[in-house]
């Protein structure tokens, strides 16, 4: 279910806890969206990419 770069993380009962950023030069925005999405949650926006970027 997850892209390149990103690993969901998911507590005993299956309920997602975090998705962790192995790769950030691969993540985009729409593929972290996608995942998002996916769990019910609300999509994020460029600005919240930009620390990564700046990393």
């Amino acid at each position: 279910m997850a892209a390149p770069g990103l690993l969901i993380d998911f507590n005993r009962h299956g309920q997602p806890i975090g998705i962790e950023i192995t790769a950030p030069s691969k993540v985009t925005l729409a593929a972290l969206n996608r995942i998002l999405r996916s769990l019910g949650v609300s999509p994020a926006k460029r600005g919240d990419l930009a620390p990564l970027r700046a990393a």
